[in-house]
């Protein structure tokens, strides 16, 4: 997740500010980010200080059985916790797509249609309420599911990169857009092992449903 100038909606190379970054494992319907214990930062936005606690614990998303397990990370209680993906996830990406498919109303204004043996990326503009969103997306399926397809549904290819404004707490437009870029690694295989939840310390249920 990047913070890039306002100056150019269709301009996909990153050369903003990065916001945020994380890594998913995916294999069949499991969905995985280990641990990420980073110190509190401050960044700068318009003017106003944010600080940003990027420290997660490891996380599964089972879209089999739509549970979710988190466990280790700063915050050890020496426990995985589980409950239902909506009751449980960080992760609203992935979370909504799974739950709520196709729930988001947005206007796709153009798409270009990919066409066999033709180029790997193609560009699409859409609108979300008053926002304008830029995408570009992949001409044939990824080996995974895009979680950028969450801002976009159903429109049936994977999306590698998406822009769209920043509002103020007002709702006022600001000068910078937030733009999501996805580089995919197709060569890494893990093992279903590496999918699993340790079994050596308590199973405990985090919601009340």
């Amino acid at each position: 997740m990047y913070i890039v100038p306002d100056n150019s909606l269709s301009d996909f190379k990153v050369k903003g500010k990065l916001y945020e970054q994380f890594t998913y494992h995916i294999k069949g319907p499991r969905i995985l980010q280990l641990a990420r214990n980073v110190a509190p930062s401050d960044t700068m936005l318009n003017g106003q200080r944010l600080t940003i606690d990027r420290s997660t614990p490891n996380y599964l998303i089972d879209g089999a059985s739509k549970l979710a397990y988190s466990w280790g990370g700063k915050n050890n209680k020496d426990e995985v916790r589980f409950d239902s993906i909506q009751n449980m996830s960080p992760d609203w990406l992935y979370t909504t797509i799974l739950t709520q498919p196709g729930q988001r109303v947005v206007k796709i204004l153009s798409a270009e249609k990919p066409k066999q043996e033709a180029q790997e990326y193609y560009f699409g503009i859409a609108i979300y309420e008053t926002d304008t969103i830029n995408f570009k997306y992949a001409g044939k399926r990824l080996p995974v599911p895009s979680p950028l397809n969450f801002f976009i549904p159903g429109l049936g290819y994977d999306i590698v990169t998406i822009s769209f404004p920043l509002n103020g707490k007002s709702g006022e437009k600001l000068s910078q857009r937030m733009l999501f870029n996805i580089p995919i690694d197709e060569d890494s295989d893990f093992p279903d092992t590496h999918f699993k939840i340790p079994s050596n310390i308590p199973l405990i249920k985090a919601g009340i449903n």
